[in-house]
């Protein structure tokens, strides 16, 4: 049994060693013109090759410094937002004030609104006083410039013998 396994053992290793040295046919000139646009071809695609690996390569290239502005754009937008939230929580607080203050000016104005109508109440009433108090001067001015009534003035007459008391007849 162990004399079987060396034999092919050395069958495989010789075996080897002999397809590593078959040599190829030459080719005959019909072959040849064929073969020559194919290794024009595997030159050409050498040449592909390399600016492929070129193109690749500055790819990659792109590729780290899109991932780069990428990060730092990241960076930026996390930067952004954290402002974002501050803004925001300055802008509620803001809104709330605001609202605060608007009640606030609206009772101000109601306020404001009830004492103007109460002022041209009292505006109002003073010119109706006013115009009653004017009316009143107006008629003790025209009362001053009447003439005052004088009673007729009276005599005293007396009826007298004027033969019996002569000093006392009007002549």
């Amino acid at each position: 049994m162990k004399l079987r396994w060396w034999s092919l053992l050395c069958i495989l290793y010789v075996s080897s060693l002999s397809i590593g040295q078959t040599t190829a046919p030459k080719p005959t000139p019909s072959h040849s013109k064929a073969l020559a646009a194919c290794e024009k071809k595997l030159a050409n695609s050498g040449q592909t090759n390399d600016a492929l690996y070129d193109s690749w390569k500055a790819a990659l290239e792109e590729r780290d410094r899109l991932r780069t502005e990428n990060d730092e754009l990241k960076k930026k937008d996390a930067e952004l937002r954290a402002a974002a939230l501050d803004v925001l929580g300055y802008t509620s607080r803001l809104d709330a004030e605001y609202r605060r203050m608007l009640t606030d000016y609206n009772h101000l104005i109601d306020h404001y609104n009830s004492a103007l109508r109460e002022a041209n109440s009292a505006i109002q009433e003073a010119n109706s006083r006013l115009a009653y108090q004017q009316r009143v001067n107006n008629a003790l001015a025209i009362y001053q410039l009447m003439p005052r009534y004088q009673p007729p003035q009276t005599f005293n007459i007396n009826v007298t013998d004027c033969s019996k008391y002569p000093a006392l007849c009007i002549h």
